[in-house]
């Protein structure tokens, strides 16, 4: 035989084994970020739901405040 395994270079599936495990690091990161996305959305608490604003036109109570004051007498003498 001419050389020990020891001997050669290590390659897997064509490529060198440390350049295999970075690329199974680095995909192994972004697996974990994407659990820990999804973690963090699934079991974050809730947030209130605040009212939303309302432009003037768009709002009944203000039409109907509107409304009402169009309707009454003139008071200023």
């Amino acid at each position: 035989m001419t050389g020990s395994p020891a001997s050669r270079d290590a390659t897997t599936l064509g490529g060198d084994v440390e350049e295999v495990a970075a690329v199974t690091y680095v995909m192994a990161a972004i697996g974990v970020a994407g659990v820990a996305a999804l973690l963090w959305k699934a079991l974050a608490p809730q947030r209130p739901h605040a009212r939303s604003v309302l432009a003037p036109d768009d709002d009944p109570e203000f039409l109907r405040g509107l409304n009402g004051k169009r309707q009454q007498p003139n008071d200023e003498s």
